[in-house]
């Protein structure tokens, strides 16, 4: 991500426009790992809160699904270790 669109997501963020800031993230091509670093560091919160504002946010609607199959094919490998 590069420093003005870091910047630009920054100061939304800082006045409680997550959505802009999202919106911004997404159309400029920032990833989610990437938005969710951006907000869990400038909210000063908790990974699990970053997570859930980024990821469940309808800006990633079209990526829902992949981001189920990969929280479930990490449950599986988890659940096969334990096994």
């Amino acid at each position: 991500m590069n420093t003005e669109l870091q910047v630009k997501a920054k100061k939304l963020i800082e006045i409680d426009d997550i959505d802009g800031a999202l919106q911004l993230l997404r159309a400029e091509g920032a990833g989610i790992i990437e938005s969710i670093k951006l907000v869990k560091e400038t909210k000063s919160i908790s990974l699990s809160d970053a997570k859930k504002l980024v990821a469940l946010h309808p800006v990633w609607d079209d990526q829902q699904e992949n981001f189920r199959n990969f929280h479930d094919s990490i449950i599986d490998v988890l659940n096969d270790k334990d096994a």
